[in-house]
């Protein structure tokens, strides 16, 4: 800490550990809420742009094949990074958080599949990403799980 120089040296400049603390504890909280959102809110991104292009995708194109997965994974990636660069303790914390948020996408994936399928509209191949991309996720939820970086094509 700076000092005047006309300052005794005998003079003590304690920190108070108490509000210090505080101050953490009011910090971690403010990026939790913050990832939160920003989880929540690009999961429910790649869900309306999954319902928007569903009628007009064509499956064939391997990239419209795994590109929810994808970008699925890279938003629980980025959060997870950005929280382990502050720190390594709110890393656990993110990971339950992003697999809450992935949870609460999965129901909201299923009532739109379901109504998908049930128009009678998709065929084997579009029943076959979604089985895939079903897998892909579970995976992502079990490397999260366990503090793992993996990626997609190791699971």
């Amino acid at each position: 800490m700076l000092r005047h120089p006309e300052l005794a040296a005998d003079v003590q400049v304690a920190a108070d550990l108490l509000l210090l603390t505080n101050w953490i504890q009011k910090a971690k909280s403010k990026f939790l809420s913050v990832a939160q959102g920003y989880v929540a809110g690009c999961l429910q991104r790649i869900l309306e742009m999954e319902e928007e292009e569903a009628e007009s995708r064509d499956y064939s194109d391997e990239e419209a094949f795994i590109r929810l997965p994808l970008d699925i994974t890279q938003c629980l990636r980025s959060v997870a990074r950005r929280a382990e660069s502050v720190s390594r303790s709110l890393l656990g914390e993110i990971q339950r958080i992003s697999l809450s948020e992935l949870h609460t996408f999965l129901l909201r994936f299923k009532t739109l599949e379901r109504k998908r399928t049930g128009n009678g509209t998709g065929g084997a191949l579009h029943l076959f990403r979604m089985v895939n991309t079903c897998r892909e996720l579970r995976c992502v939820a079990t490397c999260a799980g366990a503090h793992r970086d993996v990626p997609m094509t190791m699971c």
